[in-house]
């Protein structure tokens, strides 16, 4: 997603239900700001899996960013499994960023 230059991406989780798991390695999601994605490594990216619990919002570090979502869980049927992101942009700081 991209957005005028000289502006943020603020993303508001108002609904976060992505069950739990260990390190994040079934079902995750992942906002990766682009600016991150070129100079951080793929360990740190990694590192920042949304599950569980979820911010109440991330403003990005640039203009642009990516939202992957990895899902190999199979698992539980009755477990709730959904979320929904609303984006604005902003001149706003970075807050609760999660690269």
């Amino acid at each position: 997603m991209t957005t005028d230059p000289g502006y943020r991406i603020k993303v508001y989780f108002f609904l976060c239900n992505i069950p739990q798991s260990l390190f994040c390695q079934r079902l995750y999601l992942n906002i990766v700001d682009d600016e991150y994605k070129r100079s951080g490594s793929t360990e740190d990216i990694n590192a920042n899996r949304i599950c569980g619990i979820c911010p109440e919002a991330i403003v990005t570090l640039s203009n642009k960013m990516t939202v992957m979502l990895q899902s190999d869980s199979g698992g539980l049927l009755d477990v709730d499994r959904r979320f929904a992101l609303r984006l604005e942009k902003t001149l706003g700081k970075v807050e609760s960023f999660i690269f």
